[in-house]
């Protein structure tokens, strides 16, 4: 059974009711879609938090976007850092959240055309 390696990111991002968030929100998928070729999204995933030295635990609602890319080449991997560092600061800069978290793992696909 041949294989294919992939690199999957995964953004999760704060949900924020506002027509600014949506805006964005529609902006991720057209990005991806056109770089990538699409992205998966788990829709408004509810957490807890609670703050340091604060004893209420608070409701929280998230967003996450999953994008697998092509592994491959140290140029391919640097451009997803880089990809990853501008929507961390863009979402930061746009959503007035104190935390957006991503992660980056390996992913092994087995290759369409093979047979049983």
């Amino acid at each position: 059974m041949s294989t294919t390696i992939k690199t999957r990111i995964e953004f999760y991002i704060p949900f924020v009711s506002h027509p600014e968030y949506q805006k964005l929100y529609d902006r991720l998928i057209k990005l991806f879609c056109r770089c990538y070729g699409g992205c998966t999204i788990i829709d408004k995933v509810d957490g807890f938090y609670k703050i340091k030295n604060i004893k209420d635990i608070w409701p929280d609602i998230i967003n996450i976007f999953i994008v697998d890319v092509p592994s491959g080449t140290k140029e391919q991997s640097l451009s997803y850092f880089r990809l990853i560092r501008v929507l961390t600061k863009f979402l930061a800069d746009k959503l007035d959240q104190q935390s957006i978290y991503f992660s980056i793992n390996g992913i092994i696909f087995p290759d369409d055309d093979d047979e049983e």
